[in-house]
């Protein structure tokens, strides 16, 4: 599964592909190498999060799960994304 991480004006848009179109899609985050945490819940395939990070972004979508932790079976897409790069 493929997708696209981009980040302007304190604003990461996240979109990704998902053959299977499952109804809904939890979110999960990382700034600046901190701790992964759920981020909120999507059922189309992109997500738009504003973030006050200054290194890094990291991004796990799986498929929404109702206790809203990371599980690799449901990872539908991870990307990461070097701030000092844009």
């Amino acid at each position: 599964v493929g997708g696209t991480l981009s980040f302007a004006d304190g604003v990461l848009s996240v979109v990704w592909d998902d053959a299977n179109n499952y109804p809904d899609y939890d979110i999960f985050i990382s700034e600046d190498g901190g701790e992964m945490r759920y981020h909120g819940t999507s059922s189309v395939h992109n997500y738009e999060i504003r973030s006050s990070a200054t290194v890094s972004i990291d991004v796990v979508i799986q498929v929404a799960n109702y206790k809203k932790v990371i599980s690799e079976i449901l990872e539908i897409y991870s990307g990461s994304i070097d701030l000092s790069l844009i």
